[in-house]
Parts: structure tokens; C-alpha cells; sequence
């Protein structure tokens, strides 16, 4: 199975601008992952996965 894993940016803003900045992999209105960041999304407990699903699906 591939892996896909990628960070939030906060370092590469960082070194950029001075300051840590997300990169633009958030919707903010919703407090999700954009598309097509969320579907790759993997939680590392059930518990999460189980508090996730029920206010995003």
C-alpha cells in the first residue's frame, strides 16, 4: 500500500517568511482538510476516527 505524508508547512513557511503559516490545506469555514488532502487523511486511533465521522459525514 502507498503512503502519502505531508506536513502542514509550518516549516517551509517558516524559513520563507519568518513567521510559521499553514499552507493552504484547510477549509477554515468548515474546520476540515480541502480536497484532496482529506480523503488521505488517516486517523491513528479508533477513538478519533469514531469522534471525526459522526460530525463531518
Amino acid at each position: 500500500m502507498e503512503s502519502i505524508q505531508e506536513g502542514l508547512g509550518m516549516a517551509s513557511t517558516l524559513e520563507l517568511y519568518g513567521y510559521a503559516w499553514f499552507l493552504d490545506k484547510l477549509d477554515w469555514m468548515a474546520m476540515t482538510f480541502k480536497p484532496p488532502y482529506w480523503v488521505h487523511m488517516v486517523f491513528n486511533t479508533s477513538t478519533l476516527q469514531m469522534a471525526y465521522h459522526p460530525q463531518y459525514w
